[in-house]
Order: structure tokens, then C-alpha cells, then sequence
């Protein structure tokens, strides 16, 4: 329940939002955050992933409670290979190590992957 207030308290302060977060440039040392394929990156295109989520999640609630869960612990998430990796994804970049995000930072950065893509 706390996560889900927390979710719900970020979405609001980032409605409207259309600057990149700070938090967002972590992600974008290994993903290739721009809508192209000809920069590659050292892992999936961010566009695939959240298009990945959103067709495995209908609600908004539940594509950012993934993502949440993905991001703090990828290790543990349930469903990580079903939601987000293709046999050859998998082979070519492996799985997302931790890459040790405070809860806030989780928040700001699932809030604007799902708002923005």
C-alpha cells in the first residue's frame, strides 16, 4: 500500500511534467533513451521495454508497479522474463544488474518512462 501511495503522490506532481529528470540520465548510460535504432545501446531500447509492459499491463497501476519492482530489485521481480525479454534480447544483453536506485529515484523514473513512452 505504501508503494502504491507513493506512486500515486509522484504521478500527481509529475502530471504535466515534460522536462527529463535527472534521474532518468542513470538509465540512459546503458539504454538508448531516443525513439531510433541507430545508436546502439549496451541494452534494449527504452521505447521496446515500456511498449513491452504496457502490452503485458493495462492499467497504469500496474505497468508502474512492474517497473517499480523491476528497478529496486531486478533480480527478484516476478514475471521479468515473460514481461520484458525476448530469447534474443536475453542472449544479447542479458538481465538488468542492480544498479542501486533509492525508492524516490525508482518513482521518478517509472512516472516518466510510462507518461512519456
Amino acid at each position: 500500500m505504501k508503494k502504491f501511495v507513493l506512486i500515486l503522490l509522484l504521478s500527481i506532481y509529475s502530471f504535466g511534467a515534460t522536462a527529463f529528470p535527472v534521474e532518468v540520465s542513470k538509465c540512459a548510460t546503458c539504454h538508448n533513451l531516443a525513439d531510433t535504432e541507430n545508436q546502439p545501446g549496451k541494452a534494449p531500447l527504452m521505447r521496446d521495454i515500456v511498449n513491452s509492459v504496457k502490452a503485458n499491463y493495462n492499467s497504469s497501476r500496474d505497468q508502474k508497479t512492474f517497473l517499480y519492482d523491476f528497478l529496486v530489485e531486478p533480480s527478484k521481480c516476478e514475471n521479468v522474463k515473460r514481461v520484458l525479454c525476448e530469447e534474443h534480447s536475453t542472449k544479447k544483453y542479458g538481465l538488468m544488474k542492480d544498479i542501486q536506485l533509492t525508492p524516490m529515484e525508482s518513482l521518478i523514473i517509472v512516472n516518466f518512462l510510462i507518461d512519456n513512452f
